[in-house]
């Protein structure tokens, strides 16, 4: 079978799958169901899954009604209610249980945590681009919903056809990428989303023109949320796309920033790691020599140790393995002083005959100076390792 023919044809008929992760549906048939809760507490529930955002959204702005359109989550949700809300989360759970065990999972767990990210990252540059936070997280948060509805339509073909060959996650995520401009188009005209949002799917990949706009701020979310999976800090010193922005404003918006580790890893739920036999898996990269270990403390209650494999990656071994892509705080236990930071999975081990797991991760959005002291502490590796070869 040609994958990617099969790909393009289902793009063509439109005969794609849409699926949340099961974990978010089940939450809210919790909340939705639970008298105390208020909209506030739907929508804290809703904004992490651009999945059920969108049908949210396709819900609240039915075909042919008269009405203004909503444009943002908490406008949608209080003008769908709770009995749609319920049977909506329903649906959502019994499809995407069934693909609990898919290859993909990971991939897609991913793309809603990045989705995540840049809604919350678009939401704090707001003030900045003068436009309403709720209707910029919402632009952040689907701008990229085609790549999820291309990686859910592979899960589908997939087990439609056992036996498709397995491949690298940079392979599949390649794939899913071609078409997710195109698609997330369509789905945005097919369920009637807000016309700002349907412009910054469209437009979000083209070349800045100088309006400050949606798109503008969705693009700087972007290269923001590279810089974040690249480990680096979101500070004055590395970041030129601060020069635009006030000087009595950019510390406050700086701190906002450093939130957003903590808000997306609220959302986080430690799921059992499965491998898979569709990803091509590659074993966390070693230290070439022998490298400090520091013993560490995980979010969750667990502990174990870390080396450094660069000032950014760390190699962490604990006796549970996490998932990829999964966003972890981890606290070293350093001679001088505890350093606190957040990490993301990259690649993870099963547990060996040691009852041991080991995980690369990348730093997440870290501080400047939780990024200096792992700087230095890399430094100080270095010079140990180059006494020693002496």
């Amino acid at each position: 079978m040609d994958l990617e023919l099969e790909l393009s044809d289902r793009v063509a008929r439109r005969a794609v799958t849409l699926l949340p992760l099961r974990q978010v549906a089940t939450r809210l048939r919790t909340v939705v169901v639970d008298p105390a809760r208020s909209l506030r507490d739907l929508v804290d529930v809703v904004k992490v899954c651009p999945m059920l955002a969108a049908s949210v959204m396709r819900l609240a702005n039915p075909a042919g009604t008269s009405r203004r359109p909503a444009s943002t989550l908490p406008h949608a949700i209080a003008r769908v209610g709770k009995e749609e809300l319920a049977r909506l989360a329903l649906a959502a759970g019994l499809g995407a249980s069934t693909h609990d065990a898919s290859p993909l999972l990971a991939l897609r767990r991913g793309v809603m945590q990045d989705s995540l990210t840049s809604a919350l990252i678009c939401e704090r540059l707001a003030p900045e681009f003068d436009l309403p936070p709720d209707e910029l997280f919402l632009a952040g948060l689907l701008h990229d919903v085609g790549t999820l509805i291309a990686l859910g339509t592979l899960e589908l073909i997939i087990t439609l056809h056992p036996g498709t060959a397995p491949r690298e996650a940079a392979a599949w995520m390649d794939l899913a990428e071609r078409h997710h401009v195109e698609l997330g188009v369509a789905l945005a005209e097919q369920w009637r989303l807000p016309a700002e949002v349907s412009r910054v799917i469209e437009r979000h990949h083209l070349p800045d023109d100088g309006v400050r706009d949606a798109t503008a701020a969705v693009r700087l979310a972007d290269v923001l949320l590279k810089l974040v999976h690249d480990g680096v800090a979101l500070g004055e010193a590395q970041l030129p796309w601060l020069d635009g922005i006030a000087p009595d404003r950019r510390a406050q918006l700086l701190d906002k920033l450093a939130g957003v580790p903590a808000l997306v890893a609220g959302f986080e739920e430690q799921r059992p790691y499965s491998s898979s036999s569709s990803i091509a898996s590659m074993p966390p990269a070693r230290p070439e020599q022998p490298a400090a270990r520091y013993p560490v403390n995980v979010s969750g209650g667990r502990s174990g140790e870390v080396q450094l494999l660069s000032p950014r990656h760390l190699l962490l071994r604990l006796g549970t393995q996490l998932p990829e892509n999964y966003l972890a705080e981890l606290e070293l236990m350093l001679p001088e002083a505890p350093l606190k930071l957040w990490v993301r999975v990259s690649c993870s081990a099963a547990i060996g005959a040691d009852g041991v797991a080991e995980a690369e991760v990348v730093l997440f959005a870290p501080t400047v100076s939780a990024a200096q002291r792992l700087h230095d502490l890399w430094t100080e590796q270095l010079a140990s390792e180059l006494e020693r070869a002496a």
